[in-house]
């Protein structure tokens, strides 16, 4: 069944002449999210769930960026998983270091980022005219 799934794979993801240029856009967007990790790594003391999903996610980051070379439209949509380990992320942050009072500067940054990227996006997509926000309070 392996060599099925491999010639299904090959065909249909890595053979196809898409390209996705949003794959940049979300490169960009989770480097700091795999920095943070591998600095809370090196200086805090984590218990073992955290570190093995923070070392899993990095190396998948890594390997999503090499496919990136044969298809940026397979690495790109693998790369939507990274979108949980970016909250994930700020959910061990916001719980390791809620008593620090760098907390909120962490939570303005947090919200800023997201902001900027998304005013980005709304400037630069071709997809945008297209995009509806679903249930989005400033719209209704």
């Amino acid at each position: 069944i392996l060599p099925k799934i491999w010639f299904y794979f090959v065909n249909h993801y890595i053979n196809v002449n898409m390209y996705s240029p949003a794959y940049y856009f979300r490169v960009i967007y989770f480097f700091p999210f795999i920095s943070i990790g591998l600095f809370l790594l090196s200086v805090n003391n984590l218990n073992e769930k955290d570190k093995i999903i923070i070392i899993y996610f990095t190396l998948f980051y890594l390997f999503t960026f090499i496919l990136s070379f044969l298809s940026t439209t397979t690495a790109d949509r693998l790369n939507y998983f990274i979108f949980a380990y970016s909250l994930y992320l700020i959910i061990v942050i916001i719980k390791k270091f809620q008593k620090n009072k760098y907390i909120n500067l962490f939570r303005s940054l947090l919200i800023f980022y997201n902001i900027t990227f998304f005013l980005i996006w709304i400037n630069y997509s071709i997809a945008f005219n297209s995009w509806l926000p679903y249930k989005n309070l400033i719209f209704e």
